[in-house]
């Protein structure tokens, strides 16, 4: 996440995009992770950055929480153990 809020960021300054780094930090980075600590350090490095707290990193499971749409998601394959399918079935 750090690194792409560096891209955007560059990206932003490059067209003079007033307010860059709070730009950046409330329109273009969203953030979901089921591990409260991981949350942390990434709210904690985003500051560090910018000194903005993020709003957009958020706990929680992004395959059943989120209903809105994106124009790219980037993360780590879920866990695919007996919870992951269970939950799935409890949908359907």
């Amino acid at each position: 996440m750090i690194y792409v809020y560096e891209k955007l960021l560059g990206y932003a300054e490059k067209l003079n995009i007033k307010n860059a780094k709070e730009h950046v930090v409330n329109n273009n980075i969203y953030g979901m992770d089921l591990d409260d600590v991981a949350l942390k350090i990434t709210i904690l490095e985003v500051y560090k950055r910018s000194g903005i707290i993020p709003k957009n990193i958020v706990c929680g499971d992004f395959l059943f929480d989120v209903q809105d749409k994106f124009n790219l998601i980037i993360g780590n394959p879920p866990t695919w153990d007996i919870k992951f399918f269970l939950k799935i079935i409890e949908k359907n």
